[in-house]
C-alpha cells in the first residue's frame, strides 16, 4: 500500500511549504516523474483556463473569446517552466563544476521529479482573470513557485541558497523570454 505521504496532493502541498526532506524523497522515487510532469502540465492548464474564463466573461455575448486565450498563458506557463528548469539545472552544473553527463539520464530525471513539484503554487494562477486580485495573484504565484524552486534546487543539486537563488531568477528570466518569443510567433503565425 502507497504512504499518504507519497500521493500527489500531499507532495505538491509539501513542495509548496519547502518541505526540504521530499526533495530527497522524490530523488529516490522513480515514478514521481509522471507525477511531477502532471502538476506541471495541471498548472499550465489552469493559468490557461483562468485566462480564458476571464475572457469569456469580458467578451460581450455573440463573439468568440478564441482558443488562443487558452492556449497562448497555458504554453507559456508549460515551455517557462521547461526552459526555466533546464537552464537553472545547466547554471548550477557550469558554476558549480559538477558533472552533466547524467544529463540525459538520471540526474537530470531526477531533477525534473524534484523541480515539477515547485509547480505547485501556480494553481493560485486560475485567478490571474479575476478584477482587482488577477494581478496579486500572480504576483504571489511567481514569487511562491521561484522560492520553492530555489529550495529545491538547493536540495536536489547540493549547493548554496545563493547559487540556487541565482540560477533560479537568471534562468526564469532567461526561459520566460524566450516562452514569450515562442508564443508571439506562433500566435503570429496561426491566429487560433
Amino acid at each position: 500500500m502507497r504512504e499518504p505521504r507519497s500521493g500527489i496532493m500531499p507532495r505538491m502541498a509539501r513542495a509548496a511549504l519547502g518541505d526540504q526532506l521530499l526533495y530527497q524523497e522524490l530523488a529516490d522515487d522513480p515514478a514521481a516523474i509522471r507525477q511531477a510532469v502532471f502538476v506541471v502540465f495541471l498548472v499550465a492548464g489552469v493559468h490557461g483556463l483562468g485566462q480564458l474564463l476571464a475572457a469569456l466573461y469580458r467578451v460581450p455575448d455573440g463573439e468568440s473569446a478564441g482558443v488562443s486565450l487558452f492556449l497562448s498563458p497555458a504554453l507559456f506557463t508549460l515551455i517557462g517552466w521547461f526552459l526555466t528548469a533546464f537552464f537553472t539545472y545547466t547554471t548550477v552544473s557550469a558554476v558549480s563544476g559538477t558533472s552533466a553527463s547524467g544529463f540525459l539520464g538520471g540526474t537530470f530525471l531526477q531533477f525534473v521529479r524534484s523541480v515539477g513539484f515547485t509547480a505547485s503554487p501556480g494553481l493560485l494562477l486560475i485567478l490571474t482573470g479575476v478584477p482587482v486580485v488577477g494581478s496579486a495573484a500572480f504576483l504571489a504565484s511567481t514569487l511562491w513557485m521561484a522560492t520553492a524552486m530555489i529550495i529545491a534546487v538547493k536540495e536536489s543539486l547540493n549547493c548554496s541558497v545563493g547559487l540556487a537563488a541565482f540560477a533560479v531568477i537568471l534562468a526564469t528570466l532567461i526561459g520566460r523570454a524566450i516562452a514569450l518569443l515562442v508564443i508571439a510567433y506562433l500566435f503570429a503565425q496561426a491566429p487560433i
